[in-house]
């Protein structure tokens, strides 16, 4: 038996279940020569067999769809996912995404409009819940302003 590097310590998912889940959220390593610098956070996506590194600014909301999850990029792509909205949420940048209805999690770095119904992002409108309202509409209005 020999021991691990830390990089590859490092490189490892951060929790177990999230690496059943198939999705990783976490940091990119520093680049050599980098000035304290990092790179934006990524998510592992499985994609028939292969690993799909996907930036999570590349991300421009989340669709539940039964006991999947249809992630909508910024470049009109889409990837189901076999992950509940829950599950995904809790591997995202709290600080970048909420949850907005029952079937929609948004990117707040791509929110252009929004009212106390619907929000937009680029040509998509996203409905706002009736529960989620009250939580999400100031939220909504600190990023904004």
């Amino acid at each position: 038996m020999r021991a691990i590097t830390q990089s590859t310590f490092d490189s490892a998912p951060t929790t177990i279940n999230s690496f059943f889940r198939g999705i990783v959220v976490r940091q990119a390593p520093l680049e050599e020569g980098a000035s304290g610098a990092y790179s934006p956070p990524t998510i592992m996506i499985k994609k028939e067999k292969l690993q799909i590194r996907i930036p999570v600014k590349d991300i421009l909301f989340v669709k539940a769809e039964h006991v999947y999850s249809r992630i909508h990029l910024v470049k009109d792509q889409r990837i189901l996912q076999r992950i509940s909205l829950e599950s995904l949420l809790e591997q995202l940048p709290q600080d970048k995404f909420l949850r907005v209805h029952r079937s929609f999690i948004i990117n707040l770095d791509h929110v252009q409009k929004f009212n106390s119904t619907k929000v937009l992002l680029g040509n998509k409108v996203i409905p706002i819940g009736r529960s989620w309202k009250a939580s999400v509409v100031p939220k909504l209005r600190q990023i904004i302003q």
